[in-house]
């Protein structure tokens, strides 16, 4: 059973067909009514159901559950901006998911969201690894446009490494693989314009952005979302483009995620750009 996508979480499906225990089914919905708190952009309140979930899980030693509830965790946890605590839950959730035999599509998914999350600690070696493993899984699954997301994942860190010929590798391979999938279409367009602001080319990467946005909106994805309005500023900020700058930080600053440490960041580089 494929995985349900709601915003940048992904619900792990468990394995096994027979009927679920009433223990399982709570799991479910506390699951569901964390995804709906995360695309409200309360990601506190969903980090609770999903830890509910978990508890519920463990009652029944439902280990591919435990997978699933502690993933999404991590996803919440991220978008709070506590990332120690989201490499955690995604590690002992990647953990869970080999002992368990999840299928390779939700492997690849776990361990995608803990290379995210370790890029945000700056812990590279360790991103690359993850996203190593993931890329297998995607291979063996088969699904063009996870490939497509891990490619681009790649190629973020290649980008923070300073390896701009082999991000962009990356992406030129990830873009046909992206189908109608908003978030892989996104994830590919918001690292093009981060290296394409690396490389001077400032229009077409504001233009990267905007599609990233869109894309990222589509999909409600409120991480997406921001990373790209700071990837906005950065370019224009690039292009000598201070006010537009400006006003890209504050709209970031706007968007739920990272918690009020990313506001507070995003609000403080729109202040510095005011004249």
């Amino acid at each position: 059973m494929r995985p349900l996508v709601l915003a940048s979480v992904v619900l792990l499906a468990a394995c096994g067909s027979p009927p679920r225990p009433p223990q399982e089914t709570q799991a479910d919905r506390l699951n569901a009514a964390g995804s709906d708190a995360l695309i409200a952009g309360r990601p506190r309140a969903a980090a609770a159901r999903f830890t509910a979930a978990a508890e519920a899980s463990r009652s029944v030693d439902d280990r591919a559950g435990l997978s699933r509830d502690l993933h999404n965790r991590g996803m919440a946890l991220l978008a709070a901006g506590e990332a120690e605590a989201a490499v955690a839950d995604l590690s002992e959730s990647a953990r869970l998911a080999d002992a368990a035999g999840v299928e390779a599509h939700d492997r690849a998914r776990t361990n995608l969201a803990l290379s995210t999350a370790l890029v945000h600690l700056g812990r590279l070696d360790a991103a690359a690894e993850a996203v190593a493993v993931a890329m297998l899984a995607a291979d063996a699954d088969g699904d063009s446009s996870l490939r497509a997301r891990v490619r681009a994942t790649r190629a973020a860190i290649a980008l923070r490494r300073g390896d701009l010929d082999s991000a962009q590798t990356d992406l030129d391979a990830a873009q046909p693989m992206c189908g109608p999938d908003d978030g892989a279409l996104g994830a590919v367009a918001v690292n093009r314009g981060h290296l394409r602001t690396v490389r001077g080319e400032t229009v077409l990467a504001l233009a990267d952005f905007e599609l990233a946005a869109g894309a990222f909106r589509r999909a409600s994805d409120q991480a997406g979302i921001a990373a790209a309005l700071e990837g906005a500023a950065r370019a224009c900020e690039a292009a000598s483009d201070r006010v537009g700058a400006a006003e890209r930080w504050r709209r970031a600053a706007l968007v739920p995620s990272g918690g009020e440490p990313a506001r507070q960041r995003r609000l403080a580089e729109a202040e510095r750009l005011d004249p």
